[in-house]
């Protein structure tokens, strides 16, 4: 036998010894509770258990009143919730037509909660709002209501009566729904903020022109644009004094104010070509 022959023989009975030492003793451990030849067992998952929240109580949906604001069952009486963290269109305020996309969002929250749904909430603070309603997180299946809503579309993140334990996933939430141009921030829905935004900034925008003719047309068309982005722009833009407060609190007129820079941008060059 040749030296390279006796080699790949020592190499062969070492990966034999290897495999015997490695698998062997799993093979003689199923020989011997007679599981050898049967596939193996996985184990077992454990179930994702959402942490309980302290407080929490258990109520049953009667009935969605708008995209914010719902009547649970509670301790045996009927009580109405306005859902913390979240602000959705305006559908039942008085004085106020009903907003863009207010029935899409108050048809999104019955899905979430339908009718003889148990859920359960927890307080943040202030027990009752001014107009009497409860003041309440609410959770479903063990997901924080407030941030599917944000999370669809449906409704921006807000500091309700300064409580904020929940704010942060319901922000979250809502920067995902931007990102993803869902519901409200939908700018191909022209009844929303981001599509009226769209459309006024895509209106600002300065073509080039060289003629005598195509400066004047220019002209008339910018005109008009900025005439109807600032209607737009002061119909948008909260009061001075209320900016710290959006800030400060993180109101849902924050998402407004940002549209504001934006069109506050587009008008600047629109007026620059008019010079």
């Amino acid at each position: 036998m040749t030296s390279r022959a006796r080699g790949e023989v020592i190499a062969a009975l070492l990966v034999v010894a290897l495999f015997c030492a490695v698998v062997g003793p799993v093979w003689w451990r199923r020989w011997q509770d007679g599981t050898l030849g049967t596939a193996p067992v996985p184990a077992p998952v454990s179930p994702v258990v959402t942490p309980s929240v302290a407080g929490q109580r258990a109520a049953t949906v009667v009935r969605v009143s708008d995209g914010d604001t719902v009547i649970l069952r509670l301790s045996g009486r009927e009580t109405t919730v306005r859902i913390l963290n979240i602000d959705t269109p305006e559908t039942q305020k008085a004085g106020t037509p009903v907003e863009c996309l207010g029935p899409e969002a108050s048809r999104a929250l019955a899905s979430l909660l339908p009718v003889g749904k148990a859920v359960e909430i927890a307080h943040d603070g202030p027990r009752k709002d001014r107009y009497g309603r409860t003041l309440a997180a609410v959770w479903a299946d063990g997901r924080l209501v407030a941030e599917q809503m944000a999370k669809q579309g449906w409704s921006g993140a807000a500091v309700v009566s300064r409580a904020d334990t929940w704010y942060a996933p319901v922000a979250a939430a809502q920067q995902e729904a931007i990102a993803a141009r869902r519901g409200l921030y939908d700018p191909s829905i022209p009844c929303t903020l981001a599509g009226q935004t769209a459309t006024r900034v895509t209106s600002l925008r300065v073509e080039a022109a060289t003629t005598p003719a195509q400066l004047e047309a220019r002209r008339r068309r910018l005109t008009t644009a900025i005439a109807q982005s600032e209607a737009l722009r002061a119909s948008l833009a909260p009061p001075d004094s209320q900016l710290s407060a959006i800030q400060r609190q993180r109101h849902p007129a924050a998402w407004r104010y940002a549209r504001v820079r934006e069109l506050d941008g587009a008008l600047a060059t629109a007026r620059a070509a008019l010079r």
